[in-house]
């Protein structure tokens, strides 16, 4: 097994934010929340973490972390069958009312080869997620006083308190993937569903069910040479009403062919 580094850069992003799961320039990364058939795509056993923030405004922030890990399994032959996974998530705002939701999710996958350099792998998932909202800096025009101004240790004038809610959701992929001789994935087109069971997610009395995501991904190495590759990746994700498109290039560049803890290395095929 070869060591690579990849970058990856997205070069041109559309989409509609509003009431979406939140996901990564670099999804290749988290694939427990892209598509949990890929944890099973590679002999690699990998743990990252991802972390985002974006200042909405001046009073408004978003951030947004996410820690994954697989671990790959073989047989006798040192053919990968099957992998597992492991992550955390969470998205918060700071600012007016600040919106706390984070995840621990859990996959597993099956690699099935197609032949000598085709495979396709199936995974499944399942999250379970809490909701928190905080009302602590929430003003309302009752602390605004006359002829003194906006009081903030003044009563709002509301009765509600801090809301929170939990819930599990399952989801599921598929993976066709080529390798090249040495088990790095070439090309590839994957699928995935995320909430099937579209759980309830309201903080609140009555039914706010979180909506399905339906995800494509895709990936091509147009070039390769001795130790650089080079190809363009897309993803495509709809939510409700939400569509989001996402292009890029996958750079990777070979800095060692040598790997003691190579499954081959491992197992001793029958003669």
């Amino acid at each position: 097994m070869n060591k690579i580094f990849t970058i990856l850069f997205s070069f041109f992003s559309w989409q509609s934010l509003i009431a979406q799961d939140t996901r990564f320039a670099q999804y290749e990364f988290t694939p427990l929340l892209t598509n949990p058939a890929a944890i099973a795509a590679d002999d690699y056993m990998m743990a990252n973490i991802d972390y985002r923030s974006e200042q909405i405004d001046q009073d408004f922030t978003f951030k947004a972390t996410a820690v994954n890990g697989k671990y790959p399994l073989f047989n006798k032959e040192g053919k990968r069958f099957l992998a597992i996974g492991l992550g955390f998530a969470s998205e918060r705002t700071e600012g007016l009312g600040d919106l706390n939701q984070y995840g621990f999710s859990s996959a597993v996958a099956y690699n099935h080869y197609l032949g000598n350099v085709w495979a396709i792998s199936g995974g499944v998932g399942a999250t379970y997620s809490r909701r928190e909202f905080a009302v602590d800096n929430y003003t309302t025009g009752s602390q605004w006083v006359n002829n003194i101004g906006f009081v903030p240790d003044a009563a709002n004038g509301e009765t509600f308190q801090n809301l929170n809610t939990s819930y599990f959701s399952v989801n599921g992929g598929l993976q066709l993937y080529q390798s090249d001789e040495n088990g790095e994935v070439k090309h590839y087109l994957g699928v995935s569903v995320f909430h099937f069971n579209e759980p309830n997610q309201s903080v609140l009395e009555g039914d706010e069910p979180r909506p399905m995501r339906y995800s494509v991904q895709a990936g091509v190495r147009a070039y390769e040479g001795d130790k650089f590759a080079v190809g363009p990746e897309v993803i495509f994700n709809n939510q409700a009403d939400n569509n989001m498109l996402g292009i890029g290039a996958n750079i990777s560049y070979l800095l060692s062919d040598n790997n003691p803890y190579s499954p081959c290395l491992l197992y001793t095929s029958p003669s």
